[in-house]
């Protein structure tokens, strides 16, 4: 299993990413990442995961990514969450692949609001907890 999460802040913006990625069968993979970027009234946050696995029998192999990427501040805020999932049961050596991509944008000078400031928005994006916050 693979699970990651990252935040950032610079005033007035903040961003935020998590995700995680699993993959149960013979032949399993896993694997994600995460960015943020914030700076001069810009934030920018990315997560991207799959996962893919194979069973070397007839028992269907299991896989699940989540992706979440979240902004705060500005005037101008888009984002974009897409999941695809796969799965070829037909035949001795079934397939399964799941991939997760989530992407958040924000711009301006607007302020946060103020029951942001402690951060407790973000402690529970895709039921992560992101270092130093409570």
């Amino acid at each position: 299993m693979t699970t990651t999460s990252i935040l950032s802040f610079d005033v007035p913006c903040l961003a935020a990413a998590a995700g995680t990625a699993d993959a149960i069968g013979t032949h399993s993979y896993a694997q994600g990442a995460t960015a943020t970027g914030v700076a001069g009234g810009m934030a920018v946050a990315f997560a991207g995961f799959a996962a893919v696995a194979q069973n070397t029998d007839a028992t269907a192999p299991q896989t699940v990514t989540t992706a979440t990427a979240e902004t705060i501040g500005g005037n101008i805020a888009g984002s974009h969450t897409n999941y695809l999932t796969i799965e070829f049961f037909a035949g001795s050596t079934p397939i399964s692949a799941s991939i997760s991509v989530a992407v958040a944008t924000a711009h301006g000078f607007e302020s946060l609001p103020a029951q942001l400031s402690s951060f407790d928005h973000f402690s529970s994006i895709g039921n992560l907890t992101f270092p130093g916050m409570a």
